[in-house]
């Protein structure tokens, strides 16, 4: 009898302490444990990562430098709009075009699109350079231009094309071409 004595008071006074401290220190440890879980989730995917980039590192590795030079030509970190101008007013002078205008601007980013997870599609994948030229020349010129244009190591896109009437006299025609190019972001 002296044993339920003691027990009833104890079962009241854990029913009136439980809401008060065991409660939210029960919540507490729930969201520790959500949180823990969720830290090794993130631990496992750096893992991965990390893997991941050791792989492509041993990779580019193989690779000698001359061909990184390469790829870095076709594709590279950054292009300087000057100089993509002057290149391709060069190409177009050797092949015997007069430039009558010429411009070029730096377009929006390219992002991502999916990949492992969602963070990954907010990451910009490139910057594209369009340059628009306006020369004139004839028919011949243009497509020596454009043969050495698509021969060159850097990459280049024909967004659009047009041109007029030729001089019936000379022969020469009023063209007009946009070219994008791109680089990567690191």
């Amino acid at each position: 009898m002296n044993k339920d004595l003691i027990a009833i008071p104890i079962i009241i006074i854990s029913i009136i302490v439980y809401p008060y401290f065991i409660s939210p220190l029960w919540k507490d440890i729930q969201d520790l444990t959500q949180k823990k879980e969720s830290l090794n989730e993130t631990i496992k995917k750096v893992e991965e990562f990390v893997i991941v980039r050791d792989n492509l590192l041993n990779k580019k590795k193989q690779f000698s430098d001359e061909e990184l030079s390469r790829v870095n030509i076709l594709l590279p970190s950054g292009v300087d709009e000057i100089q993509t101008i002057l290149n391709l007013q060069q190409l177009a002078l050797s092949n015997g075009l007069v430039i009558e205008n010429i411009s070029a601007s730096e377009g929006e980013r390219e992002r991502g699109r999916g990949g492992r997870s969602e963070e990954s599609s907010d990451i910009e994948l490139y910057t594209p350079v369009s340059v628009s030229l306006s020369f004139l020349g004839n028919y011949n010129q243009l497509k020596t231009f454009l043969k050495v244009l698509s021969e060159s190591l850097t990459l280049f896109e024909i967004s659009s094309l047009s041109f007029g009437r030729p001089d019936e006299e000379t022969g020469v025609t009023n063209f007009s071409i946009d070219i994008v190019t791109s680089a990567y972001n690191e």
